[in-house]
């Protein structure tokens, strides 16, 4: 008895020093992710302002420029067809929602993947252990985020992390949308996005060219692009609290309801 209880304890301490290790090796990762990208100086910034269209299914869904803050969760956007939408924080506004159909998911989505980089740790987010795995015949870091019940409007949503080790940038996303569907719908969905074109914009490095594809974990990347973003004319701006008002005249997008 006495010899197995030994044996036990050994055992897990054996383990407790390789858990300790791997989520070493993780934390070490991303902290060199976040130094590439240069979180230092995105934490000191206001906003984020760019211009964005948004192609899917070659049809143009978003076409307009967004602000968002950094620091915060809120979200201004207009768009070309004259359309304004805002999320305040709480809830999504939009001034004309025939034109901007689905303006919540838009104006939560979009700031989400370009700051994807800024948000691997901390605000309800979990990421598995670091190991390698293979894409597009080369070998990337990879990392499983995940959320605690209650982050944002998606928390079931995941997000499985791929790090250039030469760079220590991201160069892509394979990920589940489950808003407006529950967990098992939107995992027989799966997509990637890939993140090309980074620019140096003071100090922080941000991709202006997403790729997305469909995507399965036995196979990778399938097929052709079934949509593409650009971003341009991106610049760090300070912003009010009027900027985040409820336009006039605007109604409510609300979350879609699951029950």
């Amino acid at each position: 008895m006495l010899i197995r209880f030994i044996l036990l304890i050994t055992l897990s301490l054996l383990c407790f020093g390789c858990n300790m290790k791997q989520e070493d090796a993780t934390t070490q990762a991303i902290k060199k992710v976040e130094k590439a990208h240069g979180l230092e100086k995105w934490w000191k910034t206001k906003a984020l302002q760019f211009d964005i269209q948004v192609t899917f299914g070659g049809e143009v869904k978003v076409d307009g420029q967004f602000t968002f803050e950094t620091n915060a969760g809120r979200v201004h956007t207009k768009l070309k067809n004259g359309t304004l939408a805002v999320f305040d924080g709480k809830k999504a506004w939009v001034s004309n929602l025939e034109k901007f159909p689905g303006a919540r998911f838009h104006l939560l989505t979009w700031p989400w993947f370009i700051s994807t980089p800024m948000k691997l740790r901390g605000g309800g987010a979990y990421l598995s252990p670091i190991n390698e795995q293979e894409l597009q015949n080369k070998k990337y870091l990879v990392s499983k985020q995940t959320f605690a019940k209650g982050t944002g409007d998606t928390p079931d949503d995941w997000y499985l992390i791929y790090i250039d080790p030469q760079t220590n940038l991201v160069y892509a996303s394979a990920y589940i949308v489950t808003y407006g569907k529950d967990i098992g719908t939107a995992e027989k969905t799966p997509k990637i996005v890939t993140f090309h074109d980074y620019v140096d914009l003071d100090g922080t490095k941000i991709s202006t060219k997403w790729l997305f594809h469909k995507w399965s974990e036995k196979e990778g990347i399938l097929g052709s692009p079934v949509g593409e973003v650009v971003v341009s004319n991106l610049k760090f701006v300070d912003v009010s609290d009027e900027l985040f008002a409820k336009p006039e005249q605007a109604v409510e997008d609300k979350l879609p309801n699951m029950e």
